[in-house]
């Protein structure tokens, strides 16, 4: 490993600050731009941290946390001769810590770092890539212990896979699958104990499923249509049945694709989701506490990422979006990772902003804001009204004939509000929505309102 110079990390640090979700942000520069993330325990300490290839270089940045979401500034260092090689973090040596590959499309090869246990990649393994890699996923694909590894190779629309043997790695097996492969994951798909791989086909406009059949081998291709030009995947179980589900961003059409496994490595019909402009990231978190996985996307040309709630039966609500970068920039967002930066036993997200020189750290707020937690009607005039004690910064009642009363404030909190000159008997509404820089966030309470005033 060679190593470069050290410089600061631009990171915009999202922190709830109280139980209403309001946030801080701590900005650090950064010189290079961001783009590919991997993250992992490189050091030792127990606390994932941080790596980052940069745009039109081949520096890879290291950034070591501190356990409370922070980072230290950067250590950069270079693995490969090619700009922006994409990385993967894993034990390829079996010596229970982190080493670091990455891909050189240019020169088709890849190369594998072995840590020393102190966060230092003394000693390194160049492997011929048989090929153009652009993107890597790890696991053990022939279950003999050791950690394999699958690349895309965008160019000839192939997947190459690479078998550990203890003192190296086989020859590539290559297996065809649709146009432009940009983006690569692994899982279980069909419940046989053997992990199997889907390719993302940014020109195909596809999904290529491979089987593995026990022994490392894949199955032919099962190719799936999805939207216009994906450039990322996300597995995980979105729907509860111990099935691995997929999704993927479709960064022309502005949406989400997202397949549920009906078993035995066969899907069920596609949904689709809006997201907001140019999603070209993707990861599945459980962002909002509940015990569900969500879907979380980063958008390159709307600078932000796009929230996909879990419904709780496979499906997602309508996306809710918070603008990553430093405030009122054209971040350009482009890659998203999870891991649990602050140590609290939840997933958070790293996502690189090409354009300002930022990643972006979001520690998800737990729970709604918003909240009612008191509703009743006063009946004993006319016209009545519905009084209500709720948290939020807005509160509309709605009613029968397109009543609608709404309060505003100025500061997120505790108030209560009123729904007046109600005279039409029927179900009066409370909505109480809290707004903030981590996201919008709505909750609804119903009652009956039982007379009618002249």
């Amino acid at each position: 490993m060679k190593l470069i110079y050290a410089v600061s990390l631009y990171i915009l640090l999202i922190i709830p600050k109280s139980a209403y979700g309001q946030c801080i942000q701590t900005n650090l520069l950064n010189n290079p731009a961001p783009l590919y993330l991997a993250t992992g325990d490189l050091n030792g300490d127990n606390k994932p941290d941080i790596l980052s290839t940069n745009f039109n270089n081949n520096n890879i940045s290291y950034f070591t946390n501190n356990g409370n979401g922070g980072f230290s500034t950067a250590t950069n260092f270079t693995i490969v001769s090619g700009n922006s090689p994409f990385i993967v973090s894993g034990d390829f040596n079996g010596d229970a810590r982190l080493d670091v590959l990455a891909t050189d499309g240019g020169n088709q090869l890849i190369k594998i770092v072995y840590n020393d246990g102190s966060g230092n990649f003394p000693t390194s393994l160049s492997i011929s890539a048989g090929g153009n890699p652009n993107s890597a996923v790890t696991g053990d694909f022939n279950n003999d212990s050791r950690l394999d590894f699958a690349v895309t190779d965008f160019n000839a629309s192939k997947v190459s896979i690479f078998i550990n043997n203890g003192s190296g790695f086989n020859a590539p097996a290559f297996i065809s699958v649709g146009s432009g492969p940009a983006a690569i994951v692994a899982g279980d798909l069909n419940s046989d104990g053997f992990i199997d791989l889907v390719s993302a086909n940014l020109q195909g406009n596809s999904a290529s499923v491979l089987l593995n059949n026990g022994s490392g081998n894949f199955t032919a291709a099962t190719t799936l249509p999805v939207g216009n030009q994906p450039q990322a995947l996300a597995i995980g179980d979105f729907n509860g049945d111990s099935k691995p589900d997929f999704a993927v961003p479709n960064s022309a059409d502005n949406t989400v694709t997202v397949y549920t496994n009906s078993g035995s490595g066969s899907f069920n019909a596609p949904v689709t989701y809006p997201v907001q402009d140019g999603p070209n990231g993707i990861t599945a978190i459980d962002y909002n506490g509940d015990s569900k996985l969500d879907l979380v996307t980063s958008n390159f040309y709307s600078n932000s990422i796009s929230i996909l709630l879990n419904n709780g039966l496979g499906g997602f609500i309508a996306a809710t979006h918070v603008p990553v970068g430093s405030q009122g920039s054209t971040s350009r967002p482009v890659f998203i990772i999870k891991d649990d930066f602050n140590s609290d036993s939840r997933s958070d997200i790293a996502v690189s902003n090409a354009n300002d020189n930022s990643i972006s750290v979001i520690l998800p707020v737990t729970g709604t804001p918003a909240a009612i937690l008191t509703l009743f009607a006063e009946e004993s005039g006319c016209p009545a009204r519905v009084i209500g004690q709720a948290t939020g910064t807005s509160f509309i009642f709605t009613g029968p004939e397109n009543y609608v009363y709404s309060n505003v404030f100025r500061q997120a909190g505790t108030h209560t509000v009123s729904g007046i000159n109600i005279k039409k008997e029927g179900i009066y509404t409370l909505t109480a929505t809290y707004e903030s820089q981590c996201a919008t966030q709505s909750i609804s309470r119903s009652i009956q309102i039982n007379k009618t005033c002249p």
